[in-house]
């Protein structure tokens, strides 16, 4: 079984992206193209933190999330499963319009408690009611890397 984690943010620290193999198990981790952690509201200072309607933060987070879904549309018919990380805001909604081309079936949302029924809402909306939810801290960082260590060892997410 092959597996995507997808994130804006990053999986755990210090993992690459890319495939990664063990015990049998393959898994391709997309993460921040420049493999920088934040979340919770706190940005790496290479972005910029300025909020408002027209936020650079947002502007970096669709930004990250456009350039990993060019690559994973040319991918997604390798995978078995997409576990991918909701995140903050107005990415959400972005988030959910791309991985809607994926069966409900074959994806896992994490999502923190930010937002959720802003969320929920969208989720519903793309027909995607039968996917599965995973909550986790703001960011997902931690979850993200615990699912893919899981996953790693023993074949399940």
């Amino acid at each position: 079984m092959n597996v995507a984690f997808v994130t804006y943010n990053t999986v755990g620290e210090n993992r690459l992206s890319g495939w990664v193999e063990q015990n049998g198990h393959r898994a391709f981790v997309m993460q921040n193209t420049k493999g920088i952690s934040w979340g919770a509201g706190v940005a790496p200072k290479d972005y910029g933190t300025i909020e408002g309607p027209t936020s650079k933060l947002t502007e970096n987070r669709f930004s990250e999330i456009e350039q990993m879904w060019l690559i994973l549309r040319e991918m997604i018919h390798e995978f078995d499963r997409v576990v991918v990380y909701l995140g903050a805001s107005r990415a959400q909604a972005r988030i959910i319009e791309l991985v809607s081309m994926v069966s409900a079936a074959k994806i896992t949302f994490v999502s923190c408690r930010c937002d959720l029924v802003a969320k929920e809402i969208c989720v519903q909306l793309a027909g995607l009611d039968a996917c599965e939810r995973r909550t986790c801290e703001c960011g997902g960082h931690r979850t993200m890397e615990t699912l893919l260590v899981s996953y790693l060892e023993t074949g399940e997410v």
